[in-house]
């Protein structure tokens, strides 16, 4: 039952940028007939799809998660140390990607009546085998490079991405290209989603004649 619950709360944690993005919600078309030749009823429209930014079209669009309270629980994920700047941030500094994670945390906090704390470990890849073998129930979720998910995996102590209810691989915070590329033999043990900051420090290109 413990891991039901924490594959629920994982599902909606992996949504943590959308959430942020859907904070905002525009106002519902209302059209009215004019009182007179002299005055007008204000009609608040929304802009046509076309006419949006990137950002605002993304803004759009539902992340389809029920409403859960759970109750002030503590929602713990393991990370690499040399990586805690994707999971959390403790004040607002002016700088971009920090307050960007702040906020994120703060919206899914108090959307799901959670709070969101971090383990850090040189090595999850390894530890997390360790606490899954002892039975121990440590941390939600734990983040790491995905080539070396090779190590949990023949210990078999991960679940199945595509088992878990309600990630929606197909919604554009995820990286289909290279969840599609992991998944074998409709497994996916790793997935890459906007919650991946690394996934853009380590964006590189290579030129040649």
């Amino acid at each position: 039952m413990k891991r039901r619950l924490v594959s629920l709360m994982l599902a909606l944690l992996m949504t943590a940028l959308p959430l942020t993005a859907c904070s905002e919600k525009t106002a519902g078309e209302e059209t009215g007939p004019s009182a007179s030749s002299d005055t007008v009823t204000p009609t608040d429209t929304e802009p046509a799809e076309e006419d949006l930014s990137p950002l605002e079209q993304r803004q759009r669009i539902p992340d389809n998660l029920p409403d859960v309270d759970f109750g002030g629980r503590d929602y713990l994920i393991e990370s690499e140390t040399r990586k805690t700047y994707e999971i959390l941030s403790e004040e607002i500094t002016g700088e971009a990607t920090n307050d960007a994670v702040y906020n994120r945390n703060l919206l899914i906090e108090n959307r799901f009546g959670v709070k969101i704390g971090m383990v850090e470990n040189e090595t999850p890849y390894n530890e997390i085998v360790t606490a899954v073998t002892a039975g121990t129930h440590d941390y939600d979720i734990a983040g790491f490079i995905n080539f070396l998910t090779l190590t949990p995996v023949t210990a078999r102590v991960l679940y199945n991405w595509l088992d878990i209810p309600r990630v929606d691989l197909n919604q554009p915070w995820h990286n289909k290209l290279a969840n599609d590329g992991a998944t074998i033999n409709g497994k996916l043990f790793a997935i890459n989603s906007d919650l991946s900051i690394s996934t853009l420090l380590y964006t590189y290109g290579m030129f040649f004649n």
